[in-house]
């Protein structure tokens, strides 16, 4: 197992770096991300809110193309010269991360279903007529033996440990799609191996500030005794962490994508 070759501290300060210098660059699908985080909370239907979800996607999409364009153009990406005003624009660059970002929830969905069923059918002997009788997921739980309450539930953390994990080894998958120009899983497992630990603590580090809002959000339900202004708070609180997360996140994982790759020892 090699050695992960970039120091946490240095990619997190290279995040903030290119968020002060480069982050703005972006504002344009930022600000549409953000609006439309916040109108999906007044959705009146499920389907507003599946459109809203779509829309704010294709915006994080094109907000990280403009600034991976900025931030590895050096390396061989798309010149920034091809970002629209405010970085709105679509170009072959958006949809190498539209795809990628289509083939990770297809294999992340593949394998939650592939979890599931496998679950449903090593529980389905234990859990006999009660399985047949249970309405909701919780009156399904509640009719496992304790033993195999227990196995279940140690199953479920053994999976999102994996789900975690596998994230972690694929988080250069962006970079890469961006500097090669093509859609790659393989390279992204190769350049993380040894490094999903600091990769952690940096992806943690980065998404701190977040937190902080979101902590600050509960703080002012609390203090003003109105619980239906959560879902707003934190609406509110994700819009503004939209316009640093993800200029941040792209900064940080480029620095770290051009050190692995490159082999890099600083």
């Amino acid at each position: 197992m090699v050695q992960a070759r970039f120091s946490v501290r240095s990619a997190v300060t290279a995040g903030f770096d290119f968020w002060r210098r480069d982050g703005l660059k972006a504002v344009g699908p930022l600000a549409i991300a953000a609006v439309v985080g916040l109108a999906s909370t007044a959705a009146a239907t499920g389907e507003m809110r599946i459109a809203a979800l779509v829309i704010n996607l294709l915006a994080v999409n094109v907000a990280q193309a403009a600034l991976f364009r900025l931030a590895l153009h050096p390396a061989g990406a798309e010149s920034p010269d091809r970002n629209g005003p405010f970085g709105l624009q679509w170009r072959g660059l958006e949809t190498r991360l539209l795809g990628l970002t289509l083939v990770l929830i297809i294999l992340f969905v593949g394998l939650a279903l592939l979890a599931t069923l496998a679950l449903a059918l090593v529980m389905a002997p234990i859990l006999g007529q009660a399985a047949v009788n249970a309405t909701t997921p919780e009156a399904l739980l509640a009719a496992l033996p304790p033993a195999a309450r227990l196995a279940f539930n140690l199953s479920l953390a053994v999976f999102l440990v994996a789900m975690i994990l596998l994230a972690i080894r694929l988080t250069l998958a962006t970079p890469d799609v961006a500097v090669e120009n093509r859609i790659r899983l393989r390279p992204a497992f190769r350049m993380t191996k040894g490094a999903v630990g600091p990769l952690f603590l940096a992806q943690l580090l980065i998404y701190l500030p977040i937190i902080a809002l979101q902590g600050l959000a509960w703080a002012f339900v609390q203090v003003t005794g109105s619980p239906e202004l959560e879902p707003w708070a934190q609406a509110i609180a994700g819009a503004v962490g939209t316009f640093f997360y993800i200029p941040i996140s792209v900064g940080m994982t480029a620095y770290i994508y051009l050190r692995l790759r490159g082999g890099d020892d600083k």
